[in-house]
C-alpha cells in the first residue's frame, strides 16, 4: 500500500509539474498569438465577441472528396470486370 501512495504522490507531481511547463505556453497561444483565419485576433478577443467573423479558410475534403468520386467513375468505367 505504500508503494501505491508513492506512485500516486510522485504522479501528482508530474501533473503539477507539467501544467507548470505547459502554463506560459496556453497564455501566449490565448492572449498573444494572433490567427489569420481570425482576421489576426488572439482567441482572447475573438471569443466575446457577438458578430460572426467572415471565414479565412478553405475546406479541402470537400474538393478531396469531389475528386475522389470522380476517379472512381473513370475507374469503373474502364476497369470494370
Amino acid at each position: 500500500m505504500e508503494f501505491l501512495s508513492r506512485s500516486i504522490s510522485a504522479t501528482k507531481r508530474c501533473i503539477l509539474q507539467a501544467r507548470r511547463v505547459l502554463e506560459p505556453t496556453v497564455f501566449l497561444d490565448n492572449y498573444k498569438h494572433s490567427y489569420l483565419s481570425w482576421v489576426m485576433l488572439a482567441p482572447e478577443q475573438v471569443h466575446p465577441q457577438t458578430e460572426q467573423l467572415k471565414r479565412r479558410w478553405t475546406n479541402y475534403l470537400k474538393k478531396y472528396l469531389a475528386t475522389l468520386a470522380d476517379n472512381e467513375d473513370w475507374r469503373n468505367q474502364y476497369w470494370s470486370t
